[in-house]
This record gives structure tokens, sequence and C-alpha cells, in this order.
């Protein structure tokens, strides 16, 4: 029996694999996206969300912009899918 040929995935789906980064130079510096919840600073520390404010301790929070400027690149983290 012939193996089938795996399906080649389209820009779209390619894009929504990758993780999204925010530069501080860049869109999306000043407010963070909708939905993200989670990301890893330039050297891969991970940073959670509470609201409005970013911590990577649990004891000292700072604000989206702050922490794009002062720690960026920041680049989304992947969830692990079911």
């Amino acid at each position: 029996m012939a193996e089938q040929p795996t399906p080649q995935k389209t820009p779209a789906e390619r894009a929504a694999d990758r993780p999204r980064t925010w530069r501080p130079d860049g869109p999306g510096s000043f407010q963070a996206p909708d939905g993200v919840t989670a990301v890893t600073d330039r050297t891969g520390r991970p940073w959670t969300r509470n609201t409005t404010r970013w911590t990577c301790t649990g004891t000292r929070w700072i604000r989206w912009r702050v922490l794009v400027a002062e720690h960026g690149p920041v680049t989304e983290a992947r969830r692990a899918r079911p």
C-alpha cells in the first residue's frame, strides 16, 4: 500500500505554530495583547501575568511596557497541547 503524502501547512498555520515576539521598538510594546498570560525574556526567564502586571518571582510586579523595554525581546510562552 502506498504511503500518503504529509499535507503541507498553509502560511497561516505555520505562523500560528510560532510563538509571538515583542521588541522594545516594535508594535505591541506598549500594551500586552489579549490572551497573553505568560512570556519568557531574552535570558529565558519565565514571566506570568496577573491582570495588568507581570512577575517572575511572585513578589515584584511590573507593567508590560517596562517588561518589554528592560527585559525584551519577550516571547510568548507556549502551553503544552493536549
